[in-house]
């Protein structure tokens, strides 16, 4: 009888440290996620560069190679007194030469020009006042707002090659979302859609208005892994001729007649810019920002929003 008892507690015990077990696992779990939802990624994501030491580790490593050779007295040759204490010049030259081109070439911030489009030039009413909004707290950029009518005469003249795909491109939509593709890459500056209200004014000047290595984009996207990386073309920023664009349309080239999300939409741009981001050819920029910041998904009610994008699927 004693033996039944004490296996009886020890099976009682044994079942009480599982449920303990159990329950401490599922609050962990608990709090895991939500400290993921409360701290997003960070709003930046600098993605490598082509050039030559493209991991941020290898330039640490030679950068830091490179000090202690200048710093070292033993692996310095035998000179005389007055060559050791010449200019720092050719020094600075060679360390210069480790480093690699994206951190020394010059950074220019985006062009300011606004390219937006509707039917006509007669807005909605919440699309009047979302431009209204972003015109009063960025009056010293340039407003563009074309018209259907304006798309032809643009593709006829900068992309004479893609006239017959862009003929062929139905619904029309499809044409809304290639022409903006080809703003990016002959004017560059930013593209917003009608339906992108402003939230916060000062964190969209500082986005658009820092300095980037020249032939950069800037996007937003979901996550800054390339496998899981997903990109809406609601609102873009670039400068001028980058080689991203044309990839970008050459895809629509030969998609043309796939679904609009896949042919010129979402996961057409996703799916080029993860093969973008894997080219080691590619000598373009990118900039990959947090699309919980736009109202895009994954929506995060914890993060403050630059802007809202309401969504109004107005073009179908």
């Amino acid at each position: 009888m004693i033996s039944d008892n004490l296996n009886r507690c020890m099976s009682a015990g044994r079942r009480r440290r599982v449920t303990i077990g159990v329950v401490v696992s599922l609050i962990v779990l608990v709090v895991i996620v939500i400290v993921a939802m409360c701290v997003p990624f960070n709003m930046y994501f600098p993605m490598r560069s082509t050039s030559m030491n493209r991991a941020p580790w290898l330039r640490r490593r030679r950068r830091h190679r490179a000090l202690r050779a200048k710093r070292s007295p033993s692996s310095a040759p035998a000179c005389s007194r007055a060559s050791a204490s010449a200019p720092a010049s050719a020094s600075t030259r060679e360390l210069a030469s480790i480093l690699s081109s994206s951190e020394l070439e010059e950074k220019v911030p985006f062009p300011r020009i606004v390219h937006q489009t509707w039917k006509t030039r007669e807005l909605l009413d919440f699309q009047e006042r979302n431009r209204n909004e972003w015109m009063a707290a960025f009056p010293t950029f340039e407003w563009r707002l074309h018209t259907d009518a304006d798309l032809d005469p643009m593709v006829e003249r900068h992309f004479p090659w893609f006239v017959e795909t862009w003929r062929s491109l139905d619904p029309f939509i499809k044409k809304v979302d290639a022409i903006r593709y080809m703003w990016m890459y002959v004017y560059g500056g930013v593209y917003l859609d009608l339906d992108m209200a402003l939230v916060d004014a000062r964190r969209f000047r500082a986005l658009v208005a820092r300095p980037y290595p020249r032939n950069t984009l800037c996007v937003p996207s979901n996550s800054s892994h390339t496998r899981f990386l997903f990109t809406a073309p609601c609102m873009l920023m670039s400068h001028p001729g980058h080689e991203f664009w044309i990839r970008m349309l050459e895809y629509v080239q030969k998609n043309s007649r796939r679904k609009v999300y896949a042919s010129t939409g979402p996961t057409a741009m996703s799916i080029v810019m993860r093969r973008y981001l894997r080219d080691r050819s590619r000598t373009g920029h990118v900039q990959l920002v947090s699309s919980s910041l736009f109202g895009l998904m994954p929506k995060n009610p914890f993060v403050k929003k630059i802007c809202e994008h309401q969504g109004s699927n107005l073009w179908n």
